[in-house]
């Protein structure tokens, strides 16, 4: 009940039988603490050599997995550097449990000693266990990063921090159960206050329901670039209580799942096109004819432009405006990232204004022209009457 005795293991009653039994005295004070101190000292070479057997391991699980699977993913150094140092904590736990049975403890220090040892082999396991889970989630957002994967990166990282959050709390009962409480009691506790915890986390609550809300309907995942009312950005990171936003500046913001999930959201990266849409104003010393030939100038450039789809430009005569006659350039474009529209305007731009220079026209700018009525001229002798 209390964990394991080794000498029983054996059919021996008591340690001091075992040692007997190898010709080992131990009537002397100082042989058992010396004893204890050389078990301690191969219990210290057994943790270093653990740590070595836990890489060849990892090591030759990771290539038969790499020779099955064909992936390129590599996952070794995550996996020595999450496992080693349970392993190492468990090698560390057994060893001083082997050496504490060198001594005669008494009945209680004895149970307290085996519910320790109980609960601290628990907590190694859930801990090994946890980061296990922790390491395959990366491996599994690094599969899903890649463009031929068919798995959803949100998703597995939803799925990740769902299966943490279980190990800990069946780690949290376990823990529980070897230190003696009574976990019904406690859920009976948890029942008659589970209103006062409601009215007090219900933001958090709310910002976990905004989440499930996100990935159930997938919104969007990491690397997307979303518009929500003025912000702007790219998603680094979607945990159960908030969205990370790096904005264009650079500038990090944290948004509460609960707000992402009540305000409408634009997707610039769920686009598969992207329009564009421009005024141009030339100036009224443009007669009907100069109009024409730049309109045909202007559709066939867009039509032959590469990143342009030809069958969606439009170019039209739309308004005489207050200083310039305006025309409506509309047409969808093979750019979705926001660094290539961009670009893609500054050549389509470029490109017009060349076509002005060779059609001789001008871009016109706001001008107003005023006309000054003259005053009739008064009569003279009313000019010139003096008042008297």
């Amino acid at each position: 009940m209390y964990g394991f005795s080794l000498y029983k293991l054996c059919g021996l009653s008591h340690m001091t039988e075992l040692l007997d039994r190898l010709g080992i005295s131990i009537d002397t004070h100082l042989t058992r603490p010396l004893l204890f101190l050389g078990l301690l000292i191969l219990v210290w070479i057994a943790r270093r050599l653990s740590g070595y057997l836990v890489r060849r391991i990892i090591h030759f699980v990771v290539q038969a997995v790499h020779l099955v699977g064909r992936r390129q993913i590599n996952i070794e150094l995550e996996l020595v550097q999450a496992l080693t140092a349970p392993i190492q904590l468990l090698v560390t736990i057994i060893g001083v449990r082997i050496a504490l049975l060198v001594f005669d403890l008494d009945p209680v220090t004895a149970r307290f000693v085996s519910g320790a040892f109980s609960i601290l082999l628990a907590y190694t396991f859930f801990w090994a266990l946890y980061r296990l889970a922790e390491i395959i989630g990366v491996y599994l957002v690094r599969v899903a990063e890649q463009a031929t994967s068919s798995f959803d990166e949100t998703v597995v990282r939803f799925s990740s921090q769902v299966v943490r959050v279980v190990i800990v709390a069946f780690g949290v009962v376990v823990v529980a159960q070897q230190l003696g409480y009574d976990l019904g009691g406690v859920l009976a506790g948890l029942g008659l206050g589970g209103l006062a915890v409601a009215l007090a986390a219900q933001d958090s609550l709310a910002n976990l329901i905004g989440y499930v809300a996100i990935i159930s309907d997938s919104t969007y995942k990491v690397g997307d670039l979303i518009q929500i009312e003025e912000i702007e950005g790219f998603i680094e990171d979607i945990s159960l209580r908030s969205t990370r936003v790096r904005k264009r500046d650079r500038s990090l913001v944290l948004l509460p799942n609960q707000f992402m999930a009540n305000h409408p959201i634009t997707n610039w990266s769920r686009l598969r096109r992207r329009q564009i849409r421009m005024t141009i104003g030339v100036t009224y010393s443009t007669t009907a004819d100069q109009m024409e030939a730049l309109l045909s100038a202007l559709r066939s450039m867009l039509q032959n432009h590469e990143k342009v789809v030809p069958d969606t430009v439009m170019a039209e005569f739309v308004e005489f405006g207050s200083s310039s006659l305006d025309i409506l350039l509309i047409g969808l474009v093979k750019v979705v990232r926001w660094e290539e529209l961009q670009a893609l305007k500054t050549d389509i731009n470029l490109r017009i204004m060349r076509l002005l220079v060779e059609q001789g026209l001008e871009i016109a700018f706001p001008t107003r022209t005023v006309w000054i009525e003259p005053a009739a001229s008064a009569p003279i002798s009313e000019a010139n009457q003096q008042p008297s």
